[in-house]
């Protein structure tokens, strides 16, 4: 059981699985895991969408960032403010997030947040 702000992490949750469905393609896959360690729980939003380089994982929580594909005619639109928010509020609760990604193989956004 988790102690915190439903509202708030229901928020980070839309905005991430929000975001892996905005960038895998049809018949991909995207999978939620959820754990725990200790006094914290981890949840991790993997998909095997399109990925991000290493240089744009350097600004992709800034506000207003927006990842550039370079390779992919479709423009994926938005406002560049999802992951500055998810970031802010998985801090407003004491925690953390955390970003693995390869170009063409897909990204995993893993929150960590304490249980009290």
């Amino acid at each position: 059981m988790i102690f915190s702000d439903s509202g708030k992490v229901r928020q980070i949750l839309i905005n991430l699985i929000g975001n892996s469905i905005k960038f895998t393609d049809k018949g991909g896959l995207i999978n939620i895991k959820v754990y725990q360690k200790v006094n914290e729980i981890f949840i991790s939003v993997i998909d095997n969408g399109c990925g991000i380089s290493n240089e744009q994982q350097k600004n992709i929580f800034k506000v207003f960032h927006q990842v550039k594909f370079t390779n992919k005619s479709e423009v994926k639109k938005g406002t560049g403010l999802g992951l500055t928010l998810v970031q802010s509020l998985v801090e407003l609760l004491g925690g953390s997030i955390m970003l693995k990604s390869k170009i063409e193989e897909g990204s995993t956004f893993t929150i960590r947040l304490p249980l009290n």
